[in-house]
């Protein structure tokens, strides 16, 4: 006999909301995502899964796309959303919307999403007493920035918090600023030894100028999403590679397709960005740290530079330019919600103030995106 939930039920509308908060905030369309089973069925999330309820909510938001397991390699299945199932789940509530705000009734109390259904009261609390973020990997991180776009911005907008701004360009942006800003050093014999990056990377900078159009451009001639264009160039300038290997990143954001594949790999942009970012790095490498092996031959060589190893890097410059954003904001009285890259404020904040701060304290030339929630 098939199993149908009581939607008109508090504790089964309530379940299928926590099932649904979790599907949001951690799984997409577009890119499949590892999670383990006992994280699925937390009492917080799915529920028991022998429970039917919990079961019928997995059937209906999750998709397994790799059911491949081992709990020795901690190699987990992965999933993607299955938006049918959401939609259906949404209409059964009685989910109404529009363009700006998702309102549903449950026992008589509105929400502006699900989202803020779980966290709004404890983030305004949490806000008025000093948000309190884990400062981990280069990072501070607070359990919000993982939600998605909509529902972070229905509970900031509770919040009080309705300017947004973000770093433009980030990642490529300060990652060549610094490989500019590098002192010159010379060994004792006057061999160089490192110094400021002096040459002019067309493509580089082109990108940063143009970076909506090009995303834009590779997008519609590959029949691809933007956002996936976007995640693959970004993880060019750290490491990455865009490759027909079935662990890699850029094979799984791309569904595996090879021809797609094989079409960005060749592609004249992106040939021509890679390139300079290969410069970029050459510039950059000396001035980091990389670990000396002694090979077979006894010869002592220094291993190349990894994709982790640029990651931080890029994160420890992007800490610095969120830690001037952040004395600024409390040095102006302005309540303010921080991400890696951007940050969310009661008040407007002063852009041509703030950007002189960034200048004088780390010497990054950045500019900002703007909106109001």
């Amino acid at each position: 006999m098939t199993y149908t939930p009581n939607f008109s039920d508090k504790r089964v509308r309530s379940r299928i909301i926590s099932a649904i908060s979790f599907a949001k905030k951690y799984l997409r369309q577009d890119k499949p995502v590892s999670l383990g089973t006992r994280w699925i069925h937390h009492k917080n999330n799915f529920g028991c899964a022998t429970n039917p309820l919990s079961q019928y909510c997995r059937d209906q938001l999750l998709i397994c796309v790799d059911d491949r397991f081992n709990k020795d390699q901690k190699i987990t299945k992965k999933y993607i959303l299955n938006q049918t199932g959401l939609d259906l789940l949404e209409k059964k509530l009685g989910l109404l919307s529009n363009k700006k705000t998702r309102v549903i009734s449950l026992s008589n109390i509105h929400i502006h999403t699900y989202s803020v259904l779980h966290l709004s009261e404890k983030f305004k609390c949490e806000l008025d007493s000093g948000l309190v973020y884990k400062d981990s990997s280069h990072r501070l991180w607070h359990p919000m920035q993982s939600y998605p776009r909509a529902d972070k911005e229905a509970i900031l907008s509770s919040a009080g918090l309705v300017y947004t701004y973000d770093i433009v360009c980030s990642a490529p942006t300060l990652l060549h600023q610094y490989s500019q800003q590098i002192p010159e050093i010379l060994d004792s014999d006057g061999t160089w030894l490192q110094g400021p990056m002096d040459l002019y990377l067309f493509h580089l900078r082109d990108y940063i100028k143009n970076r909506k159009t090009i995303r834009k451009r590779l997008a519609q001639e590959c029949g691809v999403d933007e956002q996936i264009i976007k995640r693959l160039i970004n993880a060019l300038f750290q490491g990455g590679v865009i490759s027909s290997y079935h662990k890699s990143g850029s094979y799984a954001e791309l569904s595996g397709d090879i021809s797609i594949i094989q079409f960005l790999q060749q592609h004249p942009i992106l040939v021509g960005l890679r390139e300079d970012i290969k410069v970029m790095w050459e510039y950059i490498s000396p001035t980091m740290y990389r670990k000396v092996i002694k090979t077979k031959n006894g010869v002592i060589r220094k291993l190349p530079v990894s994709g982790k190893h640029k990651t931080a890097l890029y994160r420890q410059l992007e800490r610095r330019v969120l830690e001037v954003v952040k004395e600024y904001l409390h040095r102006t009285g302005n309540k303010c919600f921080l991400e890696h890259d951007g940050w969310s404020t009661e008040k407007p904040v002063d852009l041509v103030e703030l950007h002189s701060s960034i200048l004088k304290e780390t010497g990054f030339d950045i500019l900002f995106s703007t909106k109001k929630i």
